[in-house]
C-alpha cells in the first residue's frame, strides 16, 4: 500500500505563490485607494453642492458654500447674515488626513485658510444659478478628483486631464 500526500517542497510553493498573489493585490489596492478616497470626496462635495442648491430653489433662500483648505460648511442667507448649517447633510464636513482642497472662482484661484470664512465664497442663488467655480480635492498633484460648478446650476465630477492627473 502506498500512502499518498504532499511533499514539504509542494506546500511551500504553494504558500509562496499565495503570498505573491496576495502582496500583489494589496499593492493594487493601496495604488488605487488613494483615487478611489479623492473621488468619494469629491463626489461627495459635487452631491452636497447639488442639495443646497436645490435647498435655495425650493426655499427661496440663498445658500452659501464657506470652503478651507481641510474641509466646507454651508449657510443659508438671513437678514443681512449667513446662518451656518449645523446639522443634518449639509453641516460642516471635514476632510480625511491628507486630503486638500484647492478652488478657484470664476476662473482665480481662491486663497483659502484652515478654518472656512463667515462669507461664503460660493453661493446657490434661490434662482437657480451658481457661482463659477472649480474644486481640486487632491492627496497629492497626480492623485486628484475635480469637482466644476456652472452659472445654470450644472455640477460635475471628473479626473484631471493631462500628464499630471
Amino acid at each position: 500500500m502506498r500512502v499518498r500526500g504532499y511533499t514539504l517542497i509542494e506546500v511551500v510553493v504553494v504558500v509562496a505563490i499565495v503570498a505573491i498573489v496576495a502582496g500583489t493585490a494589496l499593492f493594487a489596492a493601496g495604488a488605487f485607494g488613494g483615487t478611489r478616497i479623492v473621488e468619494r470626496e469629491g463626489n461627495r462635495l459635487r452631491e452636497l453642492v447639488r442639495a443646497a442648491c436645490e435647498r435655495a430653489v425650493t426655499s427661496g433662500h440663498d445658500y452659501g458654500v464657506h470652503l478651507g483648505t481641510s474641509g466646507y460648511g454651508f449657510s443659508v442667507s438671513g437678514y443681512q447674515l449667513w446662518r451656518p448649517e449645523t446639522g443634518g447633510e449639509l453641516r460642516q464636513r471635514e476632510l480625511p488626513e491628507g486630503i486638500s482642497l484647492v478652488v478657484s472662482r470664476e476662473g482665480r484661484p481662491l486663497e483659502l485658510t484652515t478654518d472656512a470664512p463667515q462669507e461664503p465664497q460660493l453661493v446657490c442663488y434661490a434662482s437657480g444659478e451658481l457661482t463659477p467655480f472649480e474644486a481640486r480635492i487632491e492627496l497629492d498633484r497626480d492623485t486628484a478628483w475635480i469637482v466644476t460648478g456652472e452659472v445654470d446650476g450644472t455640477l460635475q465630477g471628473r479626473l484631471p486631464e493631462g500628464p499630471n492627473r
